[in-house]
């Protein structure tokens, strides 16, 4: 029991001499050095220091006199008082923090954008974005073999946030598991490469992923080459996102 207790107050930020010179303390009430050095085992030069500690702590009480006596203070009045301290640290703390928080927004409001061109600069920012993402993703995809080595995290997304995936054509997507969605005309010409009423295909990215309308990543495949841009930040992932949720076939 009192080793258990001991842990406790170690994980409540006790060194471990404190939690079990305290512990001993409230067990026998009122007690000498020598008391809780046998009581606990450890070395009397130790006991001491630790017991002089928790007294400046306010975990404990001193009685001078041959021998000097410790007792532990009354142990509902000290933890109330802790809860008050504590909760007081807290929040000047959070405050503080805060204040950092919103200085960082204020200078990262402005748009920014950053080429990738390498398979492992885009695979980190992409699995960057699936950790990121908190209430919804927007993906549009043309490439089947991209949508199955994402698969796993897709999944994943699903159960967590708001995700919309976005196909060219349905049909050569057919045994991926998770629903898929289609645009209107816009979507198809301006996103996924289908072709414009001149009969004009655009080049378009393999992967487009919107996060939470404040980052976008694209990445083009050409041949053996692979290469991606991200924006943070910026006004137009938020335009587009919330545009290509308007121009989806639901049904």
């Amino acid at each position: 029991m009192m080793e258990k207790l001991s842990d406790r107050l170690v994980k409540f930020g006790f060194t471990r001499y404190e939690a079990r010179v305290y512990v001993s303390l409230i067990s026998i009430r009122v007690g000498s050095a020598r008391d809780v050095q046998e009581l606990t085992g450890i070395p009397r030069g130790r006991v001491y220091d630790v017991l002089e500690g928790l007294v400046q702590k306010g975990f404990a009480g001193v009685t001078k006199g041959t021998p000097t006596l410790y007792s532990a203070t009354d142990v509902q009045e000290t933890f109330s008082r802790l809860k008050i301290d504590y909760a007081r640290v807290c929040d000047s703390l959070a405050a503080d923090l805060i204040k950092i928080e919103q200085k960082v927004t204020a200078k990262t409001l402005t748009s920014q954008s950053y080429e990738l061109h390498t398979e492992w600069a885009l695979e980190n920012q992409i699995q960057s974005l699936f950790r990121r993402c908190r209430n919804e993703m927007v993906v549009l995809c043309t490439n089947p073999s991209t949508a199955k080595k994402y698969e796993s995290d897709f999944k994943t997304l699903a159960r967590r946030v708001r995700l919309y995936i976005i196909v060219d054509d349905p049909a050569r997507f057919s045994d991926f598991p998770l629903k898929l969605y289609t645009g209107d005309q816009d979507i198809g010409t301006i996103f996924l490469g289908t072709k414009a009423p001149d009969g004009v295909t655009e080049r378009v990215p393999d992967l487009m992923i919107f996060s939470d309308e404040k980052e976008t990543l694209s990445v083009v495949r050409s041949g053996d080459a692979i290469g991606g841009i991200m924006v943070t930040n910026g006004i137009f992932g938020k335009y587009f996102q919330r545009s290509i949720l308007r121009h989806l076939n639901r049904s």
